[in-house]
């Protein structure tokens, strides 16, 4: 998120920390961009996030979100037993907000909503993620639905952030771009747009073409950087994997994640960059793990301006992994890294 957002969201941006946890059911949209297919919730044990959530505390950190993934929350009435548990809603309360996705194509039910504020005694709020859907952006029938249920949702709930999310790993035209921007202009409170790799998880698609739909990814976080300028100057911020980290709870390990610039995290399904105990230790043994590998990736970067953004963000380690090339090669300025 952009620093004068985030200033107004959070207050620091720096020493916070996001979870995400794969325990959702099967969703059914299908929407363009998503791979993920799950039949269950088999997340297992709360209590590695409870350890370390705490431990995280312990040592300055606080908790921003913790992300409720992988498919649409009011798509599965299996769902809401999530909050029949004791330790989940022990889990969610320790954050400021519970982050949910869905597209609102269909009817959203306000049960989620009410059960977080109702379990956490309103300590918790909700950060909706609205996911486009891109092959629809032109149906004027779906833009006048999404803006009707966005409208809907904020007029009962307006304490919460809405955002707008984009699943990428394909090439956009000019026209998708310019249809997001006016979507996102319109109807997210952030004034920002989520990108969404969620490829990344897919245990099918091979890493070569997970390589080949990373760099495809490059073009829109490059269109959508204006929304980290200000005053005219990129804003590359300084947020990174030791001052913002986040970790993913998927398959009984815990994973941390580099940082896309811009401030966008990726997956990185390696088991060398998980924590092997769910403690403060583990998240340092983990970047250690991260930094032993996070080194340039061309000549250029030694000299390049951002070196220092890219190394602090573990870039350097998801691109060596991934197979990928600077991220500022192609952009219309010329530079590399």
């Amino acid at each position: 998120m952009p620093l004068p957002n985030l200033y107004g969201k959070y207050t620091d941006p720096y020493k916070l920390v996001e979870f995400r946890m794969f325990l959702l059911n099967l969703c059914n949209m299908g929407c363009r961009g998503c791979f993920y297919k799950k039949d269950g919730n088999t997340f297992g044990s709360y209590q590695p996030a409870l350890e370390l959530s705490a431990d995280l505390v312990k040592h300055g950190y606080a908790l921003e979100t913790c992300y409720l993934l992988p498919t649409d929350i009011f798509d599965n009435e299996a769902n809401k037993q999530l909050f029949d548990s004791p330790d989940f809603i022990e889990l969610i309360s320790r954050f400021r907000y519970l982050g949910v996705g869905s597209t609102l194509v269909n009817e959203w039910d306000p049960y989620i909503f009410e059960a977080v504020r109702e379990k956490t005694n309103g300590r918790t709020n909700i950060e909706l993620q609205v996911n486009i859907i891109v092959n629809r952006i032109f149906d004027p029938a779906y833009e006048q639905l999404l803006e009707q249920r966005i409208q809907s949702v904020l007029q009962q709930y307006p304490d919460i952030v809405l955002n707008l999310a984009l699943n990428v790993g394909y090439k956009f035209t000019v026209e998708d771009i310019k249809k997001v921007h006016q979507l996102v202009d319109r109807l997210s409170t952030d004034k920002i747009v989520e990108v969404n790799f969620t490829f990344l998880y897919s245990p099918v698609i091979a890493a070569k073409k997970k390589s080949k739909m990373m760099v495809d990814s490059y073009q829109i976080l490059r269109e959508f950087s204006d929304l980290y300028v200000e005053d005219g100057d990129p804003r590359f911020n300084t947020r990174t994997m030791l001052r913002k980290p986040a970790f993913t709870f998927k398959d009984g390990k815990i994973f941390i994640s580099p940082i896309m610039p811009f401030d966008e995290y990726v997956f990185l399904n390696n088991d060398k960059y998980t924590l092997q105990t769910p403690s403060f230790n583990g998240f340092l043994e983990a970047n250690a793990a991260a930094e032993a590998n996070n080194l340039p990736i061309i000549e250029e970067c030694d000299m390049c301006p951002n070196l220092q953004t890219c190394q602090g963000k573990g870039f350097f380690v998801f691109a060596r992994e991934m197979n990928l090339p600077c991220y500022l090669e192609e952009n219309q300025n010329g530079i590399k890294c």
